[in-house]
């Protein structure tokens, strides 16, 4: 997905050098909602017991019940 991408980022309005992206998915594929998804049903499984997990749009808040 991510062949010759290159990105930079901006901080105190100075902008990095070029640099490669190797892996991950590019914002706005079509794989994205799937692979979020795919991701998150696995996520939700291993913290069902050891937390709480509430889902918004993009955004997810994790909820860790405190034991002590």
């Amino acid at each position: 997905m991510c062949s010759t991408c290159y990105a930079s980022f901006k901080g105190d309005d100075i902008w990095s050098d070029m640099f490669r992206v190797d892996f991950g998915v590019r914002q706005g594929s079509v794989l994205l909602p799937y692979l979020f998804a795919l991701y998150l049903d696995d996520l939700s499984r291993l913290c069902l017991s050891s937390c709480i997990i509430i889902l918004y749009a993009d955004d997810i808040l994790f909820i860790s019940r405190f034991v002590g």
